[in-house]
């Protein structure tokens, strides 16, 4: 009987800690998307000033949250998005609008990704 609670109790973490796993990499993925589109439109409408505010906002908040999905995710990904943030910010500081467009569509596309990898599917675990 002991075995059995075990194994209940072992069945009860290893879900507890997916759950964590998805909370800690779908909460910041999400709210950079949800930024970076909002600076998008900002740009378009020719509001660059405020849409560099947002894509500092958006670099802030991965850096706050790098270091634990690092803990989940390859760190390859990672660094790519943190130079594709600092990319982003830098074409927007300087009057690059599209190529600001360019990088943050690719940054949107590499964020989905991540989400898009982490889900559990029938391929991922067998």
């Amino acid at each position: 009987m002991k075995r059995i609670y075990l194994a209940v109790i072992f069945l009860i973490f290893t879900i507890a800690a997916a759950f964590f796993e998805l909370y800690v990499v779908f909460n910041p993925a999400n709210e950079s998307i949800r930024l970076i589109e909002q600076a998008t439109e900002l740009c378009r409408n020719d509001q660059t000033s405020e849409a560099v505010e947002i894509c500092h906002e958006v670099s802030d908040l991965w850096t706050k949250s790098n270091p634990t999905i690092n803990m989940f995710i390859q760190h390859e990904k990672t660094v790519e998005i943190s130079s594709d943030i600092k990319e982003m910010t830098f074409c927007l500081e300087n009057g690059e609008e599209f190529d600001f467009l360019l990088t943050a569509e690719k940054l949107k596309e590499d964020l989905k990704t991540i989400m898009d990898n982490e889900l559990p599917h029938i391929s991922n675990i067998l």
